[in-house]
């Protein structure tokens, strides 16, 4: 029994110091990147100053991983399951004098260069086994924890899907100018903007007329078989009727990322974004991401916003509690997707770090040989965002891309419940109020809003005032499949929104688990609104637990 004890306390004392050992090593590494983010500087400093790397890998809102800190066992392994290229690695060098010293002694290590990209201190190498790998780097007197696997982009391995319930969703046709408020005038809007559109490449199409897209080569030639890089810019930039983008005026600079499989890396990606904010654009769109955070990816996304660049990314289409990568690096715009009832679409990835939702179902969009497309995914909402940050930022020339981003995040529409969530980021992207802020008399008050609140067991209806003056006298009239009942809403400030609360008491019984609604608001007499609209919205609620 003595002898038992005694094994059983053994265990138990290894357990506690190798939990001891794991927290220390933890500890050590977020006193790195938090070093890291303290003296991380931009592109271009002087030799013995670090280049932009490692601090940005970690997602917004979570604590700081480095994937060079992978064994270099690992990063073979990774190759193997598909997650990464095989047989390569990216190092990610501290300071332009570390880059020189790695360059001029690589040649007799026997790593082979495949590609550099000096402004980031990023090299791409060859490896036979991490063996002789780490040997090259014993050799050069290179950190292991600088080097890490070239990650894919839509790699396997997806993560498990959050649990929602059940939805009818309403794809958007060509509807999706009239529901962000961004009607006729656009003519100018991205006028002056270049955006870059890092895809598979961009092909002619009326709907982008002459002398706008501006091809740029970065390895993989300029265009490949599939249209998906010509839908996501008409979605941004598109002028024609049937193909409309938000901001017709901007110049569209297509950077082809993709292999003939379809299937891009973090090297390239990386690539791509500093070659694209070289040539001068004020937008990255990427509507493409892989579940793995890389040093290089984070670096790139650096570098673009030291030099004035802003990218914005789709949030992934996995029905995913998390956000891909690069969308969820802290300074990128995550974008999720939503459907023509303002509700977050089935397949789009949520997280607290999601940044904004945009129209994402049923969006009709170009594609190859003059054709059209209903596409779905976060890969149609991203380019909607990119476009009115354009739009905006043509309207005001002296804002930044920055700036503009901002203003759109200030003038979102309410989406679920009032505040930023996981579902829908800060709200739903809404053009009209963004572009017609400086407008006093601009007046739009909606149902922003209607969904099931298990936590009260109620129904809950957000109003919304989208407008630039206060409101008073709303009344909101909600009519449960003929059982009416109204509710006073009372002054409503400048942007503002409120919740009308229903018990499901007061709620008559719902046939299959279905609540079928119809919320009107009415406004006071005189008021102009811009938008009559979306103050009716109907709907149907199915409640957790319905088959």
């Amino acid at each position: 029994m003595n002898i038992r004890k005694s094994y059983l306390y053994a265990l138990l004392g290894l357990a506690v110091i190798g939990i001891l050992w794991r927290w220390n090593q933890q500890r050590a590494l977020d006193d790195e990147a938090s070093s890291a983010q303290e003296n991380r500087t931009q592109a271009g400093s002087p030799a013995n100053q670090p280049l932009p790397s490692r601090p940005s890998t970690s997602a917004k809102g979570s604590p700081a991983t480095d994937a060079g800190t992978l064994a270099l066992d690992r990063i073979v392994a990774q190759a193997r399951l598909g997650d990464a290229r095989s047989s390569e690695a990216v190092i990610q060098l501290p300071s332009a004098d570390a880059l020189r010293r790695f360059l001029e002694r690589a040649p007799g290590s026997g790593l082979t260069i495949l590609d550099r990209i000096d402004a980031l201190g990023s090299v791409r190498v060859r490896l036979d086994s991490p063996e002789s790998l780490n040997a090259a780097l014993q050799q050069i007197g290179v950190d292991p924890g600088e080097v890490s696997a070239n990650f894919l982009v839509w790699a396997p391995g997806l993560p498990p899907p959050e649990v929602r319930g059940p939805q009818v969703e309403v794809p958007f046709g060509d509807g999706v100018l009239q529901y962000l408020g961004a009607g006729t005038g656009r003519e100018t809007w991205g006028q002056g903007i270049v955006i870059a559109i890092l895809d598979s490449g961009i092909v002619d199409d009326p709907t982008f007329g002459n002398g706008r897209i501006r091809p740029l080569d970065v390895g993989f030639g300029i265009v490949a078989g599939d249209g998906h890089g010509t839908a996501v810019a008409s979605l941004a930039a598109g002028a024609a009727s049937d193909a409309e983008g938000i901001a017709p005026a901007a110049t569209l600079l297509s950077v082809r990322v993709t292999d003939d499989s379809g299937t891009s890396d973090h090297f390239t990606l990386a690539r791509a974004i500093v070659a694209a904010v070289d040539a001068g654009a004020s937008i990255v769109n990427i509507s493409m991401g892989g579940y793995q955070p890389s040093a290089v990816l984070a670096a790139a996304v650096d570098y673009a916003g030291a030099n004035g660049a802003f990218v914005v990314a789709s949030a992934g289409n996995d029905q995913a509690a998390q956000l891909t990568w690069p969308a969820a690096l802290q300074p990128v715009v995550s974008v999720g997707a939503v459907d023509a009832l303002g509700q977050q679409v089935s397949f789009s990835n949520s997280g607290a770090s999601l940044d904004i939702t945009a129209p994402g179902y049923g969006v009709n969009a170009a594609w190859t040989e003059g054709n059209r497309v209903s596409l779905s995914g976060t890969s149609a909402s991203a380019p909607i965002v990119s476009g009115a940050i354009a739009a905006i930022m043509s309207q005001s020339p002296w804002l930044t891309a920055a700036d503009a981003w901002q203003v759109l995040r200030d003038h979102v529409s309410e989406g679920g419940p009032i505040g930023a969530d996981a579902s829908f980021g800060a709200g739903i992207l809404n053009v009209g109020s963004a572009i017609s802020r400086e407008d006093s008399t601009y007046a739009d008050t909606a149902v922003a809003s209607q969904y099931f609140e298990p936590a009260t067991q109620s129904i809950g209806i957000v109003v919304q005032n989208r407008g630039n003056q206060p409101v008073t006298g709303l009344r909101l009239r909600v009519d449960f499949g003929g059982a009416a009942s109204s509710y006073p809403i009372g002054v409503l400030g400048k942007g503002a929104s409120a919740l009308v609360r229903i018990p499901m008491a007061q709620v008559p019984a719902a046939a299959n688990g279905t609540i079928t609604l119809l919320s009107v608001l009415e406004n006071p007499a005189g008021l102009e609104d811009a938008n009559p609209g979306n103050n009716r919205r109907a709907g149907s609620l199915l409640l957790p637990g319905t088959p």
